[in-house]
């Protein structure tokens, strides 16, 4: 298993994040906010952060940065040129959503389970 930990900042001026991946052979790259937590609006906290898994879990949210099985990232897909831009847009997107309670982030609505996840709707994704 890789794992990589690191420290992140989408844009000048956003957050800096400590993050980790982790990535297992023929299995999808999980990503992590270590730091800061993630977390809900304080004027809705009863709303699950989107496009998360884990999102019915206070503190253990995972960013959703596409669907799995929609063949937008496989194994012979780049980390570095997919799933690391994708987290980084994430994390702006994530940053908006705080800030306005709107996801301008795109993808499709989640269904109930912890382990659905939209797809991105990111340009050039895959």
């Amino acid at each position: 298993m890789l794992v990589a930990r690191g420290v992140i900042q989408p844009t000048p001026i956003t957050r800096k994040y400590r993050v980790k991946l982790a990535y297992e052979e023929r299995h999808a790259p999980k990503v992590f906010v270590i730091s800061p937590r993630l977390e809900r609006r304080p004027s809705q906290p009863e709303l699950p952060i989107p496009h998360t898994y884990g999102s019915s879990k206070v503190g253990e949210e995972r960013p959703c940065l596409y669907l799995p099985e929609s063949g937008e990232w496989t194994p012979s897909h780049a980390i570095a040129i997919t799933i690391m831009p994708w987290f980084l847009t994430w994390l702006v997107d994530y940053e908006i959503w705080l800030a306005t309670g709107e996801w301008l982030g795109g993808g499709a609505p989640h269904g109930s389970s912890d382990g659905d996840c939209a797809p991105s709707s990111r340009k050039g994704a895959a």
